[in-house]
């Protein structure tokens, strides 16, 4: 079992960060484009600072990988924080209110706990190994869809458009196969909707450990199946993710790299 304090501070950071992005959404912000198209406001520095704050006071001795600092903290440490401190950040720049902060805490390749917070829906959803997932404090579990042709799956592709077009036959190919596809912009609030049972899955082909680490531990413990995009064993670093409700998890793989007939 994950000890209470790991799980609490979670929480405490996620929201504390996720309250300074909910007062200024709106508002005029500095923006700036850090990589190909990813955008970079003033407020994932200031949330990001907010939970490193937390973390280092709280446990000095664990290392932390956040997006915007990189690894910071103790060296050597089992323990690592993985820390996205604004998960959605083209939303957040737009005014489009699907965003979250995400953080998760692991060892090794572990995933201990997992937590997103929407700020705007006010939805701090979270999971911990072998204590279950939940909104807020109700339990939640994957969809029951057994069926890839009743399926909604959300999709999520890189900001840079040449690495996106290079990976784009992965999702088409589900085109006609899946009920609907969803790409919504923020990758780790898209698992934690797989975990709720909004989503039925979740795909991105290429993703980086903060994108996806709260989520590996949202999905398994709601009840879920998570595997690289051939099937394979999943961490936080394996650079590929399918998240399913199970049941249509093969479908879902046989379906991204099946072409159609015409390919």
């Amino acid at each position: 079992m994950v000890d209470e304090i790991y799980i609490a501070t979670a929480r405490e950071a996620a929201l504390a960060a996720g309250a300074l992005l909910r007062d200024h959404f709106g508002a005029m912000q500095d923006v700036t484009q850090k990589r190909g198209q990813d955008l970079l406001t003033e407020h994932d520095v200031a949330a990001e600072r907010i939970i490193l704050e937390i973390l280092r006071r709280r446990f000095p001795d664990h290392r932390i990988l956040a997006e915007e600092s990189g690894e910071v903290g103790a060296p050597g440490g089992t323990y690592c924080w993985i820390v996205d401190p604004l998960d959605g950040t083209q939303n957040y720049a737009h005014g489009v209110p699907h965003f979250d902060v995400s953080l998760s805490l692991i060892d090794g390749d572990d995933v201990l706990l997992g937590v997103t917070y929407a700020p705007i829906a006010h939805e701090l959803l979270w999971a911990a190994k072998g204590c279950g997932a939940f909104l807020g404090d109700r339990p939640i579990h994957v969809s029951e869809t057994a069926d890839l042709a009743d399926a909604v799956v959300t999709t999520s592709l890189p900001s840079d458009w040449r690495r996106a077009r290079r990976l784009l036959h992965f999702h088409t190919r589900l085109i006609g196969r899946s009920l609907s596809q969803r790409r919504a912009g923020a990758a780790a609030l898209d698992m934690a909707y797989v975990a709720a049972g909004r989503f039925d899955a979740m795909t991105h082909p290429e993703i980086q450990p903060w994108d996806v680490s709260a989520g590996l531990a949202l999905v398994r413990e709601a009840g879920g199946k998570i595997t690289d995009f051939y099937g394979g064993d999943v961490s936080p670093h394996a650079g590929s993710v399918v998240a399913s409700n199970g049941h249509i998890h093969e479908a879902l793989l046989r379906a991204l790299h099946e072409p159609w007939e015409d390919e």
